[in-house]
């Protein structure tokens, strides 16, 4: 056998396996669209909105998917995903008990995740516990996006020369009328991971879009420093 044909045949393989693997996952996310979990509108117009993002970005076609929540917990909602077209849902996970929704672009992850756990408090230049140790997120700096009434910030909470890691952090306000801001969403924990910078104006706007409940009605949201 030449080198040239055993090349050609992993190759073959390669692409066959590829093949395999898309169909596979095909096939889950077709599965949860009949079981209700998730509902996909392609090619859904969005209007422009204010947004850190570059001009060609609100220019894409936008995929908006409708996730359900399984999870029995009270203190999640369903929401409405909307993205360009260029990132894929990687994966979803629906149990009662978790939900997992990861976007995907190159080396960029929004990960949002819906389960039981004690949310971690986030503080900012100018908070009482602001860099004392053991305390939560320490955030040196963020990016603020407003959304469906709710307050957040895009928080930096650990970076490399590699790559970023950052938290959706949400302002609520406690009983005693202390304002905080918390690692845990209305619609649940949502982390970035990138090593690919010039993303971020992608990842904000598709933050911004975020919408809580289950409508494919597009939303005014802002993103600002």
């Amino acid at each position: 056998m030449t080198t040239g044909s055993a090349n050609n045949q992993v190759k073959s393989k390669n692409t066959d396996k590829a093949k395999i693997l898309a169909m596979y996952a095909s096939i889950v996310l077709l599965g949860l669209m009949i079981a209700g979990t998730i509902v996909v509108s392609a090619n859904v117009a969005i209007p422009a909105v204010t947004t850190r993002a570059l001009p060609e970005i609100l220019a894409d076609i936008w995929t908006a998917v409708v996730v359900k929540s399984p999870v029995t917990d009270p203190a999640f909602q369903s929401l409405t995903l909307n993205f360009p077209k260029s990132w894929q849902m990687d994966t979803v996970a629906s149990t009662s008990d978790l939900l997992q929704v990861t976007l995907s672009k190159g080396h960029t992850q929004i990960i949002l995740t819906q389960t039981a756990s004690d949310p971690a408090l986030c503080y900012f230049a100018g908070d009482k516990q602001y860099g004392e140790q053991g305390n939560g997120y320490q955030v040196a700096s963020f990016v603020g996006i407003a959304v469906d009434g709710k307050t957040w910030r895009k928080a930096l909470v650990g970076q490399t020369e590699a790559s970023r890691n950052e938290v959706v952090c949400e302002k609520k306000v406690e009983d005693s009328g202390n304002v905080v801001y918390s690692s845990q969403t209305v619609i649940g924990n949502i982390e970035i991971h990138s090593s690919d910078p010039g993303l971020a104006s992608e990842v904000d706007a598709i933050l911004a879009r975020i919408q809580v409940g289950l409508e494919l009605v597009p939303v005014v949201s802002t993103v600002a420093k």
